[in-house]
C-alpha cells in the first residue's frame, strides 16, 4: 500500500488522509457501538490507523534524515509522540471520569481525532515527498527539489546525495532477484529475510517484556493489586518515562543502537523479577503496593530509553532501501497483532474474578523476556552512523551481528 500509490500525487499526500479516515472512522464507531462486536470493529480500524501510521512514519523519516542523526529523529518523531500523547490521555482520563453520563468516555475517545486534524492541516502543506521515493520512480528533478528544501543549506551538496541515492537503490536492484517491482515476498528470501526477522524483533520485544502490563494497563493493574491512587502513579510514570525519552534520544547517537537495547532488557528483567516476587509476598499488604507502584515506575524508566526509544529506530534502518516500507510494515502488523492479542489477555489475567494472578502475571513477561533477550544478543546488530549502502554490504557479506 506504500509502494504503489498513485502516479500524479507525492505518497505522503495519499498516505496522511487515509490514516485520518480510518481514525475518524474507527472514532465514529466507538461512539455508537451498541455492543462489544461492533467495537471491536472500531478497535482494528484504529489499529489499522495505528500499523499505518508506524509504517510510514518510520519510512518516511530514516529516508529524509541524514544518517548522523537518522536514530535520533527516529527515535524523537515516533516514541516521544507516544508517550506525550499517554500523557495527553491520562490526564483526559483523569478530567472526565467525573463526568455521571456515558459522555465520561465518549469524551475521552473524542478527542482522538485532535491529533488527525492536525495531520491535516499540518502535515499536507509542509511535509515534502521522500527523496528515495522520488527516485526510485524515476523523478530526479523533484528529489532533487525535496532535497533541497529538507537540508536548508545552501553549501549542501544536494547532487552528490541524490546520487548516492542512486547507487543505493541500484545496488539493491542488482542483488534482488526479482527485478524492478519489490514484493512482501523479497522480504522472506535470502539477506533481506534476515533483515525483516531483524525489524520486527525490537517491536515485538516490547511487548514481551511488559508493556502491555506496566504500560498500557499500567493504572488497571495497579487499581486490582491494591494502589490507592493509581493516576497519580501512573502520571509520574509517565512523566519520567518523557524525560527517559529525552535521554534516550542524546544517547542513540552515542553509545548505539545495540548497547541501549541490552542493558535496557536487563533492567527489565530486573524489574519484571521483583513485580512477579510481589504477587508471592505481603500481597495486600501497604509495603507491597508502594514497591510494586516503585518498581513500575523503574521499568518504565528502563523501557522508555532503550526498547521503547530505540526500537522503531532499528525498524527504520535494518531493512533495504527498495524493500523499507513493506519490511517496516511487517513490522508494524506483527507489533499490532501481539498488542491486540495481549490487550484481551491482561485483563483477563489479573482480574481477581478471572485468572487473579496479579503481579505474578509478570513471570510470563520475565520468561518470555529473558528468551527474546538471548536471542536479541546474537542478531541485533548495530547502526550506528552506517549508510544505507554501508549496511547492505554487511548484510550481503553476511557479518555476524555482533560484528557491525
Amino acid at each position: 500500500m506504500l509502494s504503489k500509490p498513485n502516479k500524479c500525487l507525492p505518497k505522503i499526500l495519499l498516505t496522511i488522509p487515509r490514516i485520518c479516515s480510518l481514525t475518524l472512522a474507527g472514532t465514529i464507531v466507538e461512539l455508537f457501538a451498541p455492543d462489544w462486536k461492533v467495537w471491536i470493529v472500531a478497535k482494528l480500524l484504529m489499529g489499522a490507523a495505528m500499523g499505518s501510521m508506524q509504517a510510514t512514519t518510520q519510512t518516511y523519516v530514516s529516508e529524509v534524515t541524514p544518517a548522523e542523526i537518522r536514530g535520533f529523529t527516529l527515535s524523537l518523531f515516533f516514541q516521544f509522540w507516544i508517550i506525550l500523547g499517554s500523557l495527553l490521555a491520562s490526564c483526559v482520563l483523569q478530567a472526565t471520569k467525573s463526568i455521571n453520563s456515558p459522555w465520561s468516555w465518549k469524551a475521552a475517545v473524542i478527542t482522538q481525532l485532535c491529533p488527525a486534524l492536525l495531520s491535516l492541516v499540518l502535515f499536507i502543506p509542509l511535509v515534502p515527498e521522500s527523496p528515495y521515493f522520488l527516485v526510485a520512480k524515476g523523478r530526479t528533478d523533484q528529489a532533487r527539489r525535496c532535497l533541497s528544501i529538507i537540508r536548508g543549506q545552501d553549501d549542501h551538496d544536494v547532487d552528490a546525495e541524490i546520487l548516492e541515492i542512486q547507487t543505493t537503490l541500484e545496488h539493491e536492484r542488482q542483488l534482488s532477484s526479482s527485478g524492478q517491482n519489490p514484493s512482501y515476498l523479497e522480504c522472506f528470501q535470502k539477506t533481506d529475510l534476515r533483515r525483516t526477522m531483524i525489524a520486527c524483533l525490537p517491536v515485538v520485544m516490547q511487548l514481551f517484556l511488559g508493556f502491555p502490563l506496566c504500560g498500557n494497563y499500567l493504572a488497571y493493574f495497579l487499581t486490582l493489586s491494591g494502589v490507592s491512587d493509581a493516576f497519580l502513579i501512573t502520571l509520574i510514570s509517565v512523566l519520567l518515562s518523557m524525560f527517559a525519552v529525552v535521554s534516550a534520544f542524546s544517547l542513540v547517537e552515542r553509545v548505539g543502537r545495540r548497547p541501549q537495547v541490552l542493558f535496557g532488557t536487563c533492567g527489565m528483567l530486573g524489574c519484571l523479577l521483583v513485580i512477579s516476587l510481589l504477587g508471592f509476598f505481603g500481597r495486600g499488604e501497604v509495603w507491597n503496593s508502594k514497591v510494586l507502584a516503585a518498581f513500575c515506575i523503574i521499568w518504565s524508566i528502563f523501557y522508555y530509553s532503550s526498547v521503547g526509544a530505540v526500537g522503531w529506530t532499528i525498524v527504520g534502518e535494518i531493512s533495504s532501501a527498495r524493500l523499507r516500507a513493506k519490511t517496516t510494515s511487517l513490522a508494524a502488523v506483527s507489533s499490532s497483532v501481539f498488542n491486540m492479542g495481549w490487550s484481551i489477555a491482561i485483563p483477563y489475567l489479573v482480574n481477581a474474578e478471572e485468572a487473579n494472578l496479579g503481579p505474578k502475571s509478570g513471570l510470563i513477561f520475565l520468561g518470555c523476556g529473558t528468551v527474546l533477550a538471548v536471542i536479541s544478543f546474537f542478531v541485533i546488530p548495530e547502526t550506528k552512523g552506517k549508510s544505507f549502502h554501508e549496511l547492505d554490504d554487511m548484510f550481503a557479506n553476511r557479518l555476524s551481528a555482533r560484528k557491525f
